[in-house]
């Protein structure tokens, strides 16, 4: 999965949980992240500017109400792959996703999360937008959660553990969903605002060719 493609179903995650939010004041509050902001927050600290993702971020403070959230998501890409961390306020944790697990501990990818996680809180601090220490979170959250079966997967489980997580638990899948999500990304992508191909004239010469 590219850049383009998470990009459009984070968009469509968010609208789609705002919404929900507002008519089910049961379901969990979620909100994630853009794939440039959170490319930006894997960084080497000592190379992370908060000019480069704050105005994304004070967005994202008035217009979704981030403090307020129950689980930020972050997609990260790194090294041609996808996983995903969560800050969970809903339970003062940080969870992390990732479909191919390492090997062992201290990897690239478990790096590339502490330095989201550091320099998230020094942006966080810097707009004095949340009234607590995130440093100060526990990692934890679900240990045994579904795993890729494959080598070019790892983009739609990463959409799938930001469907089915609720904070606590992990709801079971498998990749017999992934066909669904591609087709349903597909058709978003086909039919976004920002294209400016004309989608009917694609279908008909998909369906016609």
């Amino acid at each position: 999965m590219d850049n383009q493609v998470m990009s459009l179903y984070v968009e469509k995650f968010n609208i789609e949980n705002k919404l929900q939010a507002s008519t089910n004041k049961r379901c969990r509050k979620k909100f994630a992240f853009s794939v440039h902001m959170t490319s930006e927050l894997i960084k080497d600290p000592a190379k992370f500017q908060t000019k480069d993702v704050i105005q994304e971020f004070k967005i994202a403070c008035e217009k979704y109400k981030i403090s307020k959230m129950d689980l930020l998501w972050f997609p990260i890409v790194h090294e041609k792959h996808w996983a995903t961390c969560c800050i969970n306020l809903l339970h003062s944790q940080i969870n992390s996703f990732d479909s191919i697990k390492p090997s062992k501990k201290g990897g690239s990818m478990e790096s590339a999360m502490n330095n989201l996680i550091t320099n998230f809180d020094v942006l966080a601090k810097e707009t004095k937008a949340f009234s607590f220490d995130i440093t100060k979170f526990k990692h934890g959250g679900p240990t045994d959660y579904p795993q890729q079966p494959n080598n070019f997967d790892c983009g739609f489980f990463v959409i799938l553990y930001m469907e089915n997580f609720d904070g606590k638990v992990m709801e079971n899948f498998d990749e017999n969903g992934i066909p669904y999500f591609r087709m349903i990304l597909a058709t978003d992508l086909i039919t976004h605002p920002t294209n400016t191909e004309d989608y009917e004239k694609i279908f008909e010469e998909e369906t016609y060719e």
